[in-house]
């Protein structure tokens, strides 16, 4: 009966083990994701301004 019981703790602390790896990992791929999708926005903005102003026409006085 002691037996039935460890293995059901070693399987049971195992898989929840497994699961919080997989949280993990998807919840650092999430937040990798965030952070390129706003440095590409950012940077996006950027280039669009310094296009802006390189290629602006010059103002008739």
């Amino acid at each position: 009966m002691l037996f039935v019981v460890f293995v059901t703790q070693t399987l049971y602390s195992m898989i929840k083990g497994y699961l919080e790896v997989k949280k993990a990992k998807s919840k650092r791929t999430t937040e990798a994701a965030r952070k390129v999708v706003k440095n590409s926005r950012t940077l996006s903005k950027v280039i669009g301004k310094r296009a802006k102003n390189k290629y602006q026409l010059p103002k008739q006085f």
